[in-house]
């Protein structure tokens, strides 16, 4: 069904969004489906999929947030 792929990419790129646009935003899997109106399963597997992007990180606690940026490489001084 192209439509179901479609939507599944809209909403993948609405989530990476709201992250983007929202500094600090950390939502467990049960604010993510009210947020969005999604089902448990269905956020679980959007945030996850942004997680293997690299977009996100999940917490110890289970709440995802935006990945840190990579340290960047300091040199010492001659």
């Amino acid at each position: 069904m192209r439509w179901a792929f479609d939507d599944s990419v809209a909403m993948l790129h609405r989530i990476r969004a709201e992250f983007r646009e929202m500094p600090g935003l950390k939502l467990t899997i049960a604010q993510a489906s009210r947020l969005w109106h999604l089902d448990h399963r269905s956020s679980k597997e959007f945030l996850d999929a942004l997680v293997v992007d690299g977009l996100l990180r999940r917490t110890s606690e289970g709440a995802y947030l935006v990945a840190a940026e990579p340290a960047t490489l300091r040199l010492p001084r001659c």
